[in-house]
């Protein structure tokens, strides 16, 4: 190093220390309490980048951890809060999501990602009329956020708002051509409206971008049912299934398609599946009901139709 360069160096570390000096005597702080400060910060975003990784791999439990973690060494962290609420999600402990969005959204009103992370989490639990404000205050804050407009879509299929689903959907699809939900919220519009043909092709394009998407097989194999093509729908269903063993709603399509073939054993069988793993399914003890009521055991039969009212189920 020249001399220049080292009196150069000297007269910045001086700059430095005298800066600092005047910043410590003002605001009562320390060397030490400086020092803490820095490493309490470098803490809090070391965990909050392994919770992001954890998170990215699907190991939410770990990133929930890490997130923890982050939030005991900066208790005001919006997107801690916001990392934190979306592994709550994603373990379905939704009312602990909502908690968690609702503090980042308080920390930083602004913060559109946090808003429609809540919003997604009030459709779970079928507050809709929360969840479409949450996602209209997301696209408010950031116009061109595709991901609000595309879940908006799915509560507006889920409440009959078909018209503004496709409006949404459209939107989401123009924005980001690549996302996958848009085309599947879209479709699911078309197929509430019985434009099985063009719920198909939204279908398909979902499946070209994500050839895994769950949601997508089981929700095709609705259309190809409603066209009469069973053995298209019960190849979708199986193909739902072998992709997630836990997706409910696919157990009871592909019980219900067998039930309408006469095969009564197969129907039974996805109907059990169904209820184990969703003990709440009024539709499913509705349709066990019904397949015991075929068999003969019309005790059995009764009892499912009881508990299906029980939890709340009304004949279409």
């Amino acid at each position: 190093m020249s001399n220049f360069s080292k009196l150069l160096c000297r007269a910045v570390l001086r700059t430095f220390i005298k800066c600092y000096v005047i910043v410590a005597v003002i605001s009562g702080m320390n060397f030490f309490d400086f020092s803490i400060n820095v490493a309490y910060a470098n803490s809090a975003a070391e965990h909050y980048n392994r919770g992001n990784s954890y998170y990215t791999k699907g190991d939410y439990t770990s990133s929930l951890n890490e997130y923890n973690i982050a939030l005991q060494f900066n208790p005001n962290w919006a997107e801690a809060y916001e990392g934190r609420a979306a592994s709550y999600f994603k373990l379905k402990k939704y009312n602990k999501a909502i908690a968690d969005y609702t503090r980042a959204i308080q920390i930083n009103p602004n913060f559109a990602k946090a808003y429609c992370g809540r919003g997604a989490s009030y459709s779970k639990i079928k507050n809709y009329n929360k969840a479409i404000s949450d996602y209209t205050r997301a696209i408010q804050l950031e116009p061109d956020f595709a991901l609000a407009y595309s879940n908006r879509a799915n509560v507006n299929v889920d409440i009959g708002n078909y018209d503004k689903a496709l409006a949404d959907g459209n939107k989401a699809i123009q924005l980001d051509p690549r996302l996958k939900s848009a085309y599947n919220n879209h479709g699911k519009a078309y197929l509430m409206l019985k434009d099985h043909v063009r719920a198909i092709a939204d279908f398909n394009k979902t499946l070209s971008i994500d050839p895994n998407h769950v949601s997508a097989y089981h929700n095709r194999s609705l259309a190809y049912s409603a066209m009469g093509n069973t053995s298209q729908a019960l190849d979708d269903l199986n193909k739902a299934i072998s992709l997630d063993p836990s997706y409910t709603i696919s157990y009871y399509a592909r019980g219900y398609i067998y039930y309408k073939l006469k095969n009564y054993s197969q129907a039974m069988e996805d109907f059990n599946k169904a209820i184990r793993l969703d003990p709440s399914d009024a539709k499913a003890y509705q349709a066990r009901g019904s397949v015991y009521w075929v068999l003969g055991n019309k005790e059995r039969a009764q009892k499912d139709y009881e508990k299906a009212k029980s939890l709340g189920y009304r004949a279409q």
